[in-house]
């Protein structure tokens, strides 16, 4: 793998279209993964393995082809790989647009009033619906974070995961000042899809043994956050009509620590319509 490694580096230093295909595989690796949770036929979600039962086959050949052209790149061989990139791009975009419209109109029991995201609420470390309603009762605000002082880069691409936006040492001469509490729309980001929200953020103090979150508001419409660099939780929405006005939780217990200084990252997702962090965040612990 070291061999390959320095191949793969020499490649990216001298070869332009290397790095593109590189950028389209990671992309396709970041898409793949945001379902593959819904490919297992041991799902406990029985609506969701019912709904995938069609896609879960050509998932896995995608996933397989996805590893061989991965493969191919870092042992530097070039015949074929372009166009194996290629129609990868184009079989992966229509095979997982459909499956996220699946997953998201997949029949939803009549009392189910939870668990509205794409991901499980255990695994993405939220708690949404009227499980968040019943839950806030049982907690306390320790503060409200700032509408001010955040930071914000507009994502048309979709390049901020691969680029590293989310990292407390990526540069931030491209974002602009903004604020939270209001649609993106409104301060110049209008018809915009995706977004990271950057905010320095000196933690109050937090009682030990307490689980914490960040309660929003209502965002609009997905939110993923990233504290220090690292995916702490998210909220993938599969059914955002309903959600973005709903407040929800974030878990972030073990992840804030009293009297230091973290970057706080929230990269948003909007499918139309206005999109942000349109309510406010406050940090939140149990009683």
């Amino acid at each position: 793998m070291r061999k390959a490694g320095k191949i793969l580096e020499a490649q990216l230093a001298t070869c332009e279209p290397y790095a593109r295909i590189k950028s389209h595989l990671d992309r396709i690796g970041h898409r793949m993964g945001e379902v593959e949770y819904a490919m297992y036929d041991d799902n406990v979600d029985s609506a969701i393995v019912k709904v995938m039962g069609g896609f879960r086959q050509p998932y896995w050949r995608l996933h397989a082809r996805w590893a061989e052209a991965y493969g191919m790149l870092l042992e530097g061989k070039k015949i074929g790989l372009s166009l194996r990139v290629e129609a990868l791009v184009s079989d992966s975009e229509h095979l997982l647009v459909d499956v996220r419209k699946s997953l998201a109109n997949r029949p939803k029991s009549s009392k189910e009033q939870s668990g509205f995201g794409l991901t499980s609420p255990l695994k993405a470390r939220y708690v949404d619906g009227q499980d968040c309603l019943d839950f806030l009762p049982k907690l306390e605000v320790v503060e409200k974070l700032p509408y001010e002082g955040w930071l914000f880069k507009d994502d048309r691409e979709k390049v901020g995961v691969d680029r590293g936006y989310f990292k407390p040492d990526h540069p931030t001469a491209e974002f602009t000042k903004s604020r939270i509490g209001s649609f993106w729309d409104h301060q110049g980001d209008a018809s915009l899809e995706e977004g990271w929200y950057r905010l320095r953020y000196k933690c109050p103090k937090v009682p030990e043994g307490k689980r914490a979150f960040l309660h929003f508001g209502a965002v609009d419409e997905s939110a993923w956050l990233y504290v220090d660099g690292k995916l702490i939780a998210w909220y993938d929405t599969a059914h955002p009509a309903k959600t973005w006005t709903m407040s929800f939780l974030l878990e972030v217990t073990g992840s804030l620590e009293s009297g230091k200084d973290h970057i706080l990252v929230i990269r948003v997702g909007n499918t139309g319509g206005a999109g942000g962090i349109w309510k406010p965040v406050s940090l939140m612990v149990e009683k």
